[in-house]
């Protein structure tokens, strides 16, 4: 059996300058802005303070500074990339409404993509 080569591509790659960009990335109106009710920014501040004073005992592998971090992370990153994604919209007659998990908690918003807004509805904590 003759030893496996490894084919070479006749073509190079694509300069980094010369890729495509994401069409999710790439919005001309600009990002969404994020909005929330009291009970998400209430959940959202407890979360954060937690975290705070877990970073303040000097413990930063705490649950708390990673739940938050991943609570952050959905809100400042994955929800505002692509909040009309259909893979987070609840289905009949509240399919408006999205829901993403992270971990043991959910988080709902709808959103708007003529006004460019996003409302975060709760941030809840499964048991």
């Amino acid at each position: 059996m003759k030893p496996h080569r490894k084919q070479l591509r006749g073509k190079p790659a694509q300069a980094p300058e010369n890729l495509v960009p994401d069409p999710v990335l790439r919005n001309s109106s600009g990002p969404y802005k994020v909005d929330m009710t009291a009970s998400a920014e209430a959940v959202y501040v407890a979360l954060h303070k937690k975290a705070k004073d877990a970073e303040t005992r000097g413990d930063y592998t705490s649950s708390h500074c990673t739940v938050f971090s991943m609570v952050r992370s959905a809100l400042k990153e994955v929800i505002p990339t692509n909040p009309l994604n259909r893979l987070y919209a609840l289905s009949g007659d509240l399919s408006n409404i999205f829901r993403i998990k992270k971990g043991r908690y959910r988080i709902a918003w709808i959103a708007s993509s003529k006004l460019r807004r996003i409302c975060i509805l709760y941030i809840s904590e499964t048991l």
